[in-house]
């Protein structure tokens, strides 16, 4: 080469995967086989070449096995391919089930034969009719032979490489004892053979045990087997069997012997197997998105040297130097090669061989050759080293080892964290629905294991028993299996199995009736079929791309509402013909029509194209296919999954429509009061014009104005206010509910229970006092802290100090309770932080909801932590608060007899919908394809070289014009980040929860499309306002309208503000100059005057609410023709300044677009991937190009606190903060962790929902009693049931239902009574002995006198005060069940915290909570029927002067309106209502 002319390197591409691992698995595993050169396709489908590559790895499994074997006597054989049609008919009249997938030689040449002949799909009916002949006598025993041979089972279905082809390779070990003991014994032997092949060759975790009778060899006494599992699909695969025979065979080939005592006996026999399908599960363990990944020990080449020459560097010495390397290595017996190719760079030849899985790449360049010294490569991490060349050999040796075990352990530890122990049949859908593999205790019977079969079946195909390890867990006295609710014999594995197989077959002997001759019967219906099904499974990703697909694009949902959506868009020329009023009547008609039992279903057609038609004229939107689709779903009561900018807020109103039409009322509910408002005024205009009633709450309203807007038919409502409003009474009864962002209320606010409580008087120093001991307290001195957990505990000394500090004996004292104080102080201290949990706000701690980044006023944390809060930020502390009621979401939610949600990202959480609200998630397509790329992740292992990398990629994008959107997961970190951009002088906005940056969410979000928008944003949840690229040219003109028209309209406010969010007293609703796009031309701005003017004279200068104005404003800014003059005139305004903005903003839109699109750039995992795809989805809407990356530390909360072992290993391996880390291992780590989050967070919410569910029944109960007593006119029925009731439990405590009559203690009784009620002052032993013979007739007797009692006292207090006995009833009733129901959730709450320590004794603390809050409640009930009615006996009028009168009546009738008993003030002629202890326990 030198003096000639410099070859030309050849250009090379497709080089690398075009499909990644976890995303299209199928694909990926056929292109991996492929590219890493291990087969070739062949042109019968079904059938592969086994390349050399693979075929070394077959050949290094099979000399070690076959050493092994004959250590054991085994000797080895060859029997032919072919068998007969009799021997295979005779195996089929001896097992039951028999179906060979047997492929049929029928013709010679031309000529048929006389006979066909089967090609062997196993070889016991070839080589026992042998066995028979062979064995005589027990000298001849024990015969004991293996063949390495191949099979063919000629199946149709989802052929895939090694796992499932029509030929393969195996070995096949057939042998024959003279006793069982032997033959158990050998099963063992061989069964540990395997999984030595697995774990030390393979580096493959697998799990030794037993198959199920179901799933054993057909025909045999017992199969064991090792299963192996496949993390990224969720499937367990068989990876070997060994089976024990039994006599079955011998009998059916009458394979006798003679023992030493002349007597008969029959052989007992083995047969086990395994295959090439061990190269296919070590392809899809190990292998990543670079290729295949070899175990050291079965690679044909250990080590590659690749030589890197330089520019006039010394190429023959460095040629010479890798063919010493490779001869050193080779002489140690490590298997080395060197790659001299001239026509391929360095680069290319690295992928090339990592491609190829070689486990360690050795390079030396001229830098090396000088330093004596190679340069090594490990595949499995990408580690590089510099190796000496003194010690080569011993280095190399200890890397591969390494790298053996390396592999062993990483599979070993997805596979462990995919095993879950499930108890229950409810557990056990869950963690497969999750593609776990599943310990559950079971029964072991034949017809629960079909049972579950059939319960599982589905797209992914049923799951079954895998096998019950030998290794068995403790199975505690008293297990029932997870299945039946039997005793369970025995822990089992179970799962999916690797491929999901059309043809009924378990293994080549079937589960029952599969013709024997179906494939031969009729030679050209098999050819043509073969063709036919060989077409259909051309793609070799075809199978598994089916089973483990990626996304659902929503296509299937198409298909499914496609003859409906035809009928809607039929009808739409009819509802364009018609006129305004025209269009309004078709609601009354479909009222009419819905009245008079027509379903809505049969209605829905109509209604969505009259919805259709009103929405195209009122707000110049005309609802797409697919939108009408998701309220086609929402309608159904399913979850409708929405990309972002699909527009799921006009998809609401088509079934609230719908629905109202029953008029039972609909309600929408949102995250918060802007987007609630925003609906209302934006997309309520249709309803609105239809005719119906659109309500709106908002946090301010009295409870008239509530009780009137839920009278409307469509109601838009936050969830917060939902359920606060629910004890007001001022709901109309559930019908049909729309949850808009439901992950974010049915999930994420899930977690914690809905509180309404009141203040409870506490001395508020000792917060400060436990504030300054937590400030002088140290971290793991004094105390430690659980971050996954969220809870801390306090240390010995620190324990010992506090006490010596407060001068205290026990922090635990009931009197003191000073530990609650303490930890909380430290709770405050280590977990809640300031701009990330909470802000300060005047002299408030205002909670941040860490979902949607927003501020949650009015929200306090319980259990005094607000108070500690507020205490370590040195603040005035507010009152602890006492739960008053109480509801998890999921209940209250329940409530709903017809359910639905809408949101971006639901599928994450099926199972959860599924499990817990009975909701179904449905996909809905997208309008247009999705273009958004989604760039891998880059990891650092520090957070400062993550933040600058963020910075840099954010400069970057600018430079090009693309507009950036920041998401970041606290207030702290996106303050932090804009200093950074400030320093770099990159101009941005932020969005989070400060005061200063709530007012402007809308209008920052609207313009983060515009060319070089850089936006920080602290959540994406429910920001509710579309990015649109270019800029939202209607957003702007309406806020251009909003700055002229506000200040001459709207009233000053008072000192009242009339939203928390607006608490600025001077709002000028100036906004910023360069948010738009051009000054106004002149014209525009006149006309705009003109329109402001006009709106002043007639509404009056100054004169309107905030809210009034917004909501004319808004109704001013909407397309469709208005009646009002001063409507009209601004809407034209309004039109005309969107039409000059416009202008510009489309011309932005194009360099955008040309520029790539919004760039979204991720700060952090969430813990939850759901959120990681809501602020993904905001790039890419409605078609348009985008992108985004995501940005993350090894220090992140989620990986610090759930990574584990593994990715606190990495970053102390990886020392540079700076440069990123790109490892396969280390991006599952990640999604291991965020999984992990993920499943605990679940089992918090399902735990809530649990116990939630116990105090539900009981929360109904009181809440239908407490209703009752508030809107019943008469309260006798109920009073009369209280005094029985009492009358009972007075007599059960005294006298008992079994005590015999002449042991009856009377007096005692009559005394008990008579201090209940005065007025039976005439009751005597002898009046009771003379009316009562037996223990009923005192009952009936007892009940008789209190309710004559009871209605002597009526009359009493009526003639005295008309009316007032009601209102006395009704406030007794109330402020008893308010102030006991009150008690009982503290006691209950108690219980809950005491159970949880029951598990320690083997007892279930649900059960336990159950049980003891069952008795609680009814302690509850009894006690208050007692103090009403005792109440009621002693109630004494009293009067008072007549000028009192009024003005008391007033103030106790308005109380008992709104049902707070507790506020009640004396009545007119004076009431005193005993406390508990006045009323006297029905026990003696």
């Amino acid at each position: 080469m030198a003096g000639g002319k410099k070859k030309e390197v050849k250009k090379e591409t497709g080089l690398g995967l075009s499909f990644k691992k976890e995303e299209n698995f199928g694909e990926w595993y056929s292109e991996v086989c492929v590219n890493g050169e291990m087969i070739e396709y062949y042109d019968i489908s079904g059938c592969y070449i086994l390349r050399p590559w693979a075929m070394s790895i077959w050949e290094i499994m099979q000399v070690f096995f076959d050493a092994e074997i004959k250590k054991m006597k085994i000797k080895n054989c060859y029997f032919p391919l072919f068998v007969s049609s009799s021997v295979l008919e005779k195996e089929k009249d001896h097992i039951e089930g028999f179906a060979p997938e047997v492929a049929w030689v029928t013709k010679s040449g031309k000529s048929d034969l006389e006979i066909p002949i089967a090609i062997r799909p196993t070889s016991e009916t070839v080589m026992y009719p042998y066995f028979s002949k062979w064995i005589r006598g027990h000298r001849d025993l024990p015969l004991k032979l293996n063949q390495w041979c191949n099979v063919v089972r000629w199946e149709f279905s989802n052929p895939t490489p090694f796992i499932r082809s029509r030929e393969f390779l195996w070995q096949e070990g057939h042998t024959a004892f003279a006793t069982k003991q032997e033959a158990d014994e050998e099963v063992l032997q061989i069964l540990e053979l395997y999984r030595r092949i697995y774990e030390e060759f393979l580096a493959i975790p697998i799990i030794k045990g037993k198959k199920s009778e179901m799933e054993k060899f057909a025909g045999g006494l017992y199969t064991t087997s090792v299963e192996a599992f496949i993390p990224n699909t969720g499937r367990g695969v068989q990876g070997a069997t060994s089976h024990c025979l039994g006599q079955n065979f011998a009998k059916m080939f009458e394979i006798n012997f003679e023992n030493e005592k002349g007597e008969k006996g029959m052989a007992w026999q083995n047969s086990w197997a395994y295959s090439t399908r061990t190269i296919g599960v070590m392809v899809m363990v190990h292998g990543d998105d670079k290729g295949l990944v070899l175990p050291p020990k079965v690679s044909s080449v250990q080590v590659i040297v690749v030589p890197v020459p330089f520019k006039d560097a010394n190429t023959q010495g460095i040629f010479d130097a890798c063919a010493a390397t490779v001869d050193t290595l080779c002489e140690a017996g490590i298997r080395a090669e060197a790659d001299y190719r001239d026509n391929y760079s360095p680069g290319w030849k690295y992928s090339h061989w990592e491609m190829k899985g070689v486990p360690l790449r050795i390079e030396i360049g001229p830098k090396d050759l000088a330093n004596n010294q190679v340069r090594a490569v490990r595949r499995d991490n990408a580690a590089k080293v510099d190796i000496s060349c003194d010690n080569l050999v011993e280095k190399v040796k200890d890397m591969l080892d390494d790298i053996q075990k390396s592999m062993f352990d990483a599979a070993k530890q997805k596979r462990d964290a995919c095993i879950q122990v499930a108890k229950t049949w409810d557990e056990f859908k869950e963690a497969l629905s999750q593609r776990k593999m599943i310990l559950a205790p079971w029964c072991d019977e034949e017809e629960v294991e079909k049972d579950v079969k059939d319960r599982t079946r589905g797209e992914m195909g049923a799951a079954k028993s895998l096998c019950s390890p030998f290794d068995q867990p403790e199975l505690p006295e008293g297990t029932t299996c997870f299945a039946s609710g039997k005793p369970a014999k025995k822990w089992t594995y179970w799962g999916r199995n690797f491929y999901k197989k059309t043809n009924p077959c378990s293994s080549f002997f079937g589960e029952k009736s599969l013709n024997m001759l179906n494939y031969g019967a009729k030679t050209s219906r098999l050819v043509s079929n073969t063709r036919r099904k060989m077409c259909a499974v051309a793609s070799l990703g075809g199978l598994l791309g089916g089973i483990f697909k990626g996304t659902d694009t929503g296509e299937s949902t198409r298909k499914q509402y496609a003859p409906t959506v035809s009928l809607i868009n039929q009808l739409e020329a009819e509802m364009s013909a018609l006129s305004d009023s025209q269009l309004r009547d078709k609601t009354a008609a479909l009222k009419e029509r819905a009245q008079l039992g027509e379903s809505l279903d049969s209605l829905l057609p109509e209604a969505f194209a009259v919805v259709r038609e009103a929405s195209k004229r009122v707000i110049g939107l005309r609802p797409f296919d697919v939108q009408l689709i998701g309220g086609m779903v929402l309608h159904k009561g399913e979850i409708a999954e929405m990309r972002t900018g699909e527009g799921k807020t006009l998809v609401a109103i088509l079934p609230a429509y719908l629905n109202a039409l029953s008029g039972k009322g609909v309600h929408i509910v949102t995250v918060n009061d802007y987007l609630a408002r925003r609906d209302c005024e934006w997309v309520g205009q249709v309803p609105r014009f239809l005719g119906l009633k659109v309500g709106l709450i908002q946090q301010n309203m009295t409870s008239e104005q509530r009780r009137e807007n839920y009278m409307c038919d469509i109601t838009y409502v936050t969830n917060s206010e939902l359920v606060q409003t629910v004890e007001e009474l001022v709901l109309r009864d559930f019908n049909y509910c729309v949850i808009d962002e439901v992950d974010s209320i049915l999930i994420d606010e899930a977690r914690t229970p809905l509180i309404i409580s009141g203040p409870a008087e506490k001395p508020s120093d000792r917060y400060y006092k436990a504030a300054k001991i937590a400030t002088a307290f140290e971290r793991d001195i004094h105390y430690t802290v659980d971050e996954k957990q969220k809870t801390v505990l306090l240390t010995e000394q620190g324990y010992g100090d506090t006490e010596e500090i407060l001068d205290v004996k026990d922090l635990y004292d009931p009197r003191e309770q000073w530990a609650s104080y303490i930890l909380n102080a430290i709770k405050a201290k280590e977990l809640f932080l300031r701009d990330v949990n909470y802000i300060i706000r005047g002299k408030e701690v205002l909670i941040v909801d860490e979902f949607t980044g927003r501020v949650m006023q009015g929200r306090r944390w319980s259990d005094g932590l607000h108070q500690a809060v507020e205490a370590k930020e040195g603040l005035p502390i507010q009152n602890e608060t006492v739960t008053l009621a109480s509801i998890s979401y999921q209940n209250f939610f329940l409530q709903f007899p017809k359910l639905c949600g809408m949101t971006g990202t639901a599928a994450t959480e099926s199972t959860e919908f599924e499990s817990i609200y009975k909701l179904k998630v449905t996909i809905v397509p997208t309008n247009k394809p999705m273009m958004r790329k989604d760039e891998s992740d880059v990891v650092f292992r520090a957070t400062s070289g993550k933040w600058r990398a963020v910075v840099v990629e954010i400069s970057r994008m600018n430079k090009t014009g693309r507009p950036v959107l920041v998401g970041t997961t606290s207030v702290e970190q996106s303050d932090a980040l804009a200093g950074q951009l400030l320093e770099a002088g990159i101009p941005h906005e932020v969005l989070n929860a400060k005061p200063e940056n709530v007012e402007r969410e809308a209008e920052i979000v609207a313009q983060s499309g515009r060319v070089g928008a850089v936006t920080i944003a602290t959540n994406m949840a429910g920001r509710g306002t579309d990015i649109i690229l270019g800029g939202n040219a209607e957003f702007m003109a309406r806020l251009k309208l909003r700055e002229m028209l506000m200040p001459r309209v709207v009233r000053p406010a008072e000192g009242v503000f009339v939203s928390v969010k607006k608490s600025l007293p001077q709002k000028t609703w100036k906004v910023n100059e360069s948010l738009f796009p051009c000054k106004l031309s002149n014209e525009n701005t006149k006309l705009a005057e003109e329109a402001v003017q006009l709106a002043v004279g007639s509404w009056g200068q100054r004169s309107l609410t905030e809210l009034e104005a917004e909501e004319r404003l808004s109704y001013s800014c909407e397309k469709g023709p208005a009646q009002d003059e001063v409507i009209a005139k601004l809407r034209s305004a309004f039109l005309e300044i969107v039409k000059e903005f416009k202008e510009y903003t489309e011309e932005e839109r194009k360099k955008v677009v040309s520029a790539g699109g919004l760039h979204v750039v991720g700060t952090e995992r969430h813990e939850s991937r759901r959120i990681d795809n809501q602020l993904r989805g905001r790039s890419g809407r409605q078609g348009d190009p985008g992108s985004s990356r995501f940005f993350l530390s090894l220090e992140d909360n989620l990986f610090r606190i759930f990574g584990g072992d593994r990715i606190q290993g990495l970053m102390r391996a990886f020392r540079v903060e700076d440069l990123p880390i790109e490892s396969n291992m280390l991006t599952k780590s990640l999604d291991e962790a965020q999984r992990k989050v993920e499943n605990y967070f679940f089992d918090i919410r399902k735990q809530l929902f649990e116990y939630d569910e116990v105090l539900n029944s009981q929360r109904d109960r009181v809440y239908s009693e407490r209703r009752r007593a508030l809107e019943s006119d008469n309260l006798q029925s109920l009073i009369i049931e209280y005094a029985e009731l009492t009358m009972d439990d007075i007599l059960e405590a005294n006298i008992g239902s079994d005590a015999p009559v002449g042991s009856w203690d009377l007096e005692k009784l009559i005394a008990k009574v008579q201090q209940y009620c005065y007025l039976l002052n005439d009751l005597t032993p002898d009046l009771l002995r003379s009316k009562c013979s037996s223990y009923e007739d005192l009952q009936d007797y007892l009940r008789l006198r209190g309710r004559e009692a009871y209605l002597q006292k009526r009359d009493i207090v009526e003639k005295e005060a008309p009316g007032l006995m009601k209102e006395a009833e009704r406030f007794l009733i109330l402020s008893n069940i308010d102030r006991l129901w009150k008690e009982h959730l503290q006691a209950i709450k108690f219980v809950q915290q005491a159970v949880g320590l029951r598990g320690y004794a083997q007892r279930d603390p649900l059960i336990e909570y159950k049980l003891e809050g069952y008795n609680l409640f009814l302690e509850m009930m009894a006690q208050i029927r007692r103090n009403v009615i005792y109440s009621i006996y002693q109630f004494q009028p009293v009067m008072v002067k007549k000028d009192q009168e009024q003005s008391q009546n007033d103030k106790s009738t308005k109380v008992v309106r709104n049902g707070r008993g507790g506020k009640k003030k004396p009545n007119p002629v004076g009431t005193t209502e005993p406390s508990s202890a006045a009323s006297p326990q029905a026990s003696a």
